[in-house]
Parts: structure tokens; sequence; C-alpha cells
């Protein structure tokens, strides 16, 4: 029996305005190379039958250096003119897996040490389990910035939802389990909730994590994997992140 098809997303349209550089944050380079490429490179390990690029901020300058770098037959790009989420720069990319079924995971272009290994891991526990959504998580000593994994005390494994750190309240900010923002799903489970995000948050965007939070309402159960090495999911938002990802 064949194994289910494999898409990936990569999310790669933000400014990174804490970068305070006029270089797109995805072409900052980690350890000697753009970190796109480094998120690319492990995707592509996957074997996946599609890969999409969302772009947004200096889209032309970004796909230039990917294209000078790669001629992939599977990869496409979707571009996201207004930064309105990562929900809205989904919904975006979406339309070019119209023909497709199977997984979809997503991919921070931002986010350039996550091994294929863990990716891995990760696709596992979601096919394993038959979910239609899985994330991948991690625990920090301090969590300022991420999003808080909601978690039944009754059902120590069941996740309740993500919030994200500005919509939380003073005792959720205590959580020390985190969103790493990957995640695999089903992409039948995307079509029919990305359509249902709305703005009701803090930041007036539409939060992808959201579709959690429905499907959790509707009885779904949720998958997930937590990833051993912190160090592996830290995010790229400054020069001084970008310092700490080159000390080995």
């Amino acid at each position: 029996m064949f194994p289910d098809p494999l898409s990936v997303i990569i999310l790669a349209a933000g400014k990174g305005k804490r970068m305070l550089s006029e270089i797109p944050k995805v072409l900052h380079n980690v350890r000697g190379i753009p970190m796109i490429f480094s998120v690319m490179n492990n995707a592509l390990r996957l074997n996946p039958e599609k890969l999409i690029i969302v772009l947004g901020y200096k889209s032309s300058q970004v796909e230039k250096a990917i294209l000078n770098r790669d001629n992939l037959k599977n990869l496409d790009f979707a571009y996201q003119k207004k930064q309105l989420g990562t929900g809205h720069a989904i919904s975006v990319a979406l339309p070019n897996l119209q023909e497709k079924e199977g997984d979809v995971i997503v991919l921070s272009g931002d986010v350039p040490l996550l091994s294929s290994k863990t990716l891995k891991k990760l696709l596992q526990r979601h096919r394993k389990g038959n979910y239609s959504a899985t994330m991948l998580t991690t625990f920090l000593h301090d969590p300022t910035g991420y999003g808080r994994v909601l978690r039944d005390k009754e059902r120590k494994n069941r996740i309740l939802g993500i919030v994200e750190q500005k919509d939380a309240l003073p005792e959720e900010l205590q959580i020390s389990e985190v969103n790493t923002g990957t995640y695999v799903f089903r992409i039948e489970f995307l079509r029919e909730y990305l359509p249902k995000l709305r703005k009701k948050n803090a930041q007036s965007e539409y939060y992808l994590t959201d579709v959690f939070k429905m499907a959790i309402s509707d009885k779904m159960d949720i998958g997930s994997v937590s990833a051993e090495n912190a160090r592996e999911v830290m995010g790229v938002n400054t020069l001084e992140d970008l310092k700490k990802l080159e000390v080995s």
C-alpha cells in the first residue's frame, strides 16, 4: 500500500521588521546559507509531491534567489500581498493544492535548524494516530513571544487549543509548552476549516492556530509531538537571534 501523498507549504512572506534590515528576513544567512534554503533542504528530504513557498515582502527578490539555486519541477509560489496572518497565508497557498489529497506539512521560513528527522517523527505520529491535524511543540524556560499550548488537566495529553502571547491570560502565560509553528494537516481538513477563520483577536489577523480550536469544538482529537531540542525550533526575529543560531 502506497503512503498518502505529501505536500509542503513554507511560509516566507514576512518582512521581519525587528531585523532592522532591507534584506527579506528569510534571505539572511544562517551558517553560511540563506535560512529559507535550510528549510527547503529539510522539506525536500521528505520527498513531497509539491513544495509551495508563500512570498510577500520583496517577493521578486526572494523568488529570484530560490530559482537561481534550484529549478524544481514540484516547486510553486503563492503570493500574500497583504500580511493578514498565518491563516490567510495558508489560504493563499491552498489553491496550489486544488487537485491534491493527502497530507500537507506547514513550515516557517525563519526556522532554519528544524531537522528532517524531527519532521519525519511528526509525520509518523500524524499518520499513525490518524489525525486530521498534528502540531510540533516544545518546552521553553522563557516562552515569551510564543503561543502557549493549552491541555486538558483531566486528560493531560488532550490539546484544548493554542493561545497567542497577546491574547493569553496571566495564568496562561505561565505555561512553558509552546507552539513551534510547524504542523501537519489533512488537506481536506484545511479546505473545511480555513474558510471559517475570523479576525477576532488582538492582532486582527487570521490565525492558523484557530483551526485547532474549531476542530476541538467539533470533538476532534489533535495530535502532537514535542521537539526534544528546543534550539532546533528557534525562530529568527532579530539579528541577535541570528547570532544565537550561528553558535554550534
